[in-house]
């Protein structure tokens, strides 16, 4: 059973991926479906009972978000399960997606535009990614995350 099911658009995969290694050095379990579904897996089956099984639904709010079919309606699960599950948005875009998760407020990044681009999955390591300031975000939005999923 996953503390955190990590929902994303596939243009913001690398970023979805950092936040998942802050969000396990913190201890928590995550799935990440581009990661997490094993090879030749029924991968609708996956993640939905890895949306059933969570304890906390994070999406990564960006600018292609709310084009994301799978997105959406992985939060529409979130939403109508609020009552059992922690929804702790991440906006790194400008706005959230037109849907009702949208009333939680979300943990943004000011200015995400400020940041540099996300280092590449061979670079995850904080030990071999020199940019200090996605390191801090990721690590103070998964810190946030899992003090509040331990509530």
């Amino acid at each position: 059973m996953p503390d955190i099911f990590l929902s994303y658009a596939k243009p913001d995969i690398e970023a979805a991926s950092y936040l998942k290694r802050a969000l396990e050095a913190e201890g928590l379990s995550v799935f990440l479906a581009s990661e997490d579904i094993p090879p030749f897996a029924e991968w609708e089956a996956e993640i939905e009972n890895n949306l059933k099984s969570m304890r906390a639904f994070v999406p990564l709010w960006t600018d292609d978000f709310e084009a994301s079919k799978w997105a959406m309606m992985e939060s529409t699960f979130a939403w109508f399960n609020r009552d059992s599950i922690t929804i702790a948005p991440v906006m790194l875009g400008d706005n959230p997606p037109d849907h009702p998760t949208n009333r939680i407020q979300a943990r943004a990044v000011q200015p995400a535009p400020d940041l540099p681009p996300m280092p590449s999955p061979d670079e995850y390591d904080t030990a071999k990614w020199p940019d200090k300031r996605w390191q801090s975000w990721a690590k103070d939005t998964a810190g946030l995350i899992a003090r509040k999923v331990a509530e």
